[in-house]
């Protein structure tokens, strides 16, 4: 799990950054929805972020991923959409 102060610990080392792109998670543990939610209050909170909504993308394709539900096919289609997601700087 991740935090309000590990967000702007993140943020003060990348001070000076002008685009910051996070990624938000699809794990099937009960840290997802409190990491996520972390995450996007710490953008709002940051005018040079951005969240790359990786949850809502996967969740329309279940068949991007193995069968956990979480991990990618190296340089399969879902590989392929989440970095095209993270560079369009969603």
């Amino acid at each position: 799990p991740i935090t309000d102060a590990d967000f702007n610990a993140m943020m003060s080392i990348l001070a000076g950054a002008s685009r910051v792109v996070f990624v938000n998670i699809v794990v099937d543990k009960p840290w997802q929805d409190p990491n996520n939610e972390v995450l996007s209050d710490g953008v709002a909170r940051y005018s040079n972020t951005v969240i790359a909504d990786w949850h809502t993308l996967e969740s329309q394709h279940p068949g991007w991923v193995y069968s956990d539900g979480t991990h990618l096919p190296i340089g399969g289609q879902g590989a392929q959409a989440l970095a095209a997601l993270v560079a369009s700087g969603a």
